[in-house]
């Protein structure tokens, strides 16, 4: 940032007349002077690079040619090509004390001819290094804190280099499969509530959805371990698993098609608990659905697929009331 005896200097008041305007005079200084300081090298190249630097849109060459004539930018003559390279004045006198220390490294590192991407890979590695040894100490700190020794972990050994080395093996369809939700106990559980709810998950998980899907098991999550405790804990239920598995059962011989798309998820049983229940209560979909398709015009223009809507309203009726004799707040 400039100093505030700028504006009133000659120079600056020589610069701004040439320029005819204030503001860009002070506009394209502060913006060739960052430059400099970013880069701790005062020599700004030939005029056209200098007025790139500056965002100059005016006339070519005005802008350098004043900034020379008002004495900010010195000349001088390069030998390589003979262009006259444009240097900031006493950029080092002026410049902040960081500035400073950036040129006095620029100048150093041209003296011993590295360049900065070779500075840069340097401190990357040295980087990498120190956050390694940062992360052993830290390591060792852990296991000391745990009253434990430190020990050397072998490195693994490498995969054999086989043409199917990269393929990952699939589950046979025999495998039993033991879900992760059902190793942690639910602590608000009794045992034989955990009991329950473990066996139901793994006759769910080995037994009756491969069977039904033809899959090896069934890929059990979160979500389907809320709608287990949900199913368990209704009064319909009553934590007795044999009671869950035959709503299960009825669940899986719904042949609705869009449930059928899902891939008959165990959450959506327990979405849709007080329906399943209700089509049980009334022996199964062959029962539940003859009593409610009607047979209707097919010019009538209806898309429904069981009845009228009032009937349609009936039946949702129904499962209500039978959702509250299970007592079940839906």
């Amino acid at each position: 940032m400039a100093r505030p005896s700028l504006f009133t200097h000659r120079k600056f008041s020589e610069l701004a007349c040439l320029l005819e305007s204030d503001g860009l005079a002070a506009g394209h200084l502060e913006i060739l002077w960052h430059a400099a300081y970013e880069s701790g090298d005062a020599d700004l190249g030939s005029a056209d690079a200098l007025e790139r630097t500056a965002r100059w849109k005016g006339e070519p060459g005005k802008l350098a040619a004043a900034m020379v004539q008002s004495g900010f930018i010195d000349t001088c003559q390069a030998n390589e090509n003979h262009l006259l390279r444009h240097i900031v004045h006493d950029l080092y006198d002026h410049a902040p004390a960081y500035v400073q220390r950036r040129m006095e490294r620029e100048q150093e590192r041209r003296k011993r001819g590295i360049t900065i991407s070779e500075i840069r890979r340097d401190a990357g590695r040295k980087g990498g290094k120190r956050n390694e040894l940062k992360q052993t100490e830290a390591n060792e700190n852990h296991l000391r804190s745990n009253g434990k020794q430190t020990a050397q972990l072998p490195h693994p050994t490498p995969a054999p280099n086989t043409p199917h080395s990269n393929t990952i093996p699939l589950a046979s369809p025999t495998a039993k499969v033991s879900p992760k939700n059902t190793r942690k106990r639910d602590r608000k559980l009794s045992d034989e509530q955990n009991a329950a709810r473990t066996g139901f998950i793994e006759w769910w998980t080995n037994s009756a959805w491969p069977k039904k899907t033809g899959a090896a098991s069934y890929p059990f999550n979160g979500r389907d371990a809320a709608a287990v405790k949900k199913i368990m804990e209704c009064s319909a239920i009553a934590w007795d698993i044999e009671k869950a598995k035959a709503l299960a059962r009825v669940f899986l011989s719904d042949d609705d098609r869009f449930t059928l798309q899902r891939g008959l998820p165990l959450w959506q049983l327990g979405d849709g608990l007080a329906h399943y229940l209700s089509v049980q209560a009334r022996g199964g979909f062959g029962p539940w659905k003859q009593s409610l398709e009607k047979p209707r015009d097919p010019f009538d223009g209806s898309s429904r697929r069981y009845g009228t809507p009032e009937e349609n309203r009936q039946a949702i009726e129904e499962a209500r009331k039978t959702a509250k004799e299970f007592g079940m707040n839906q």
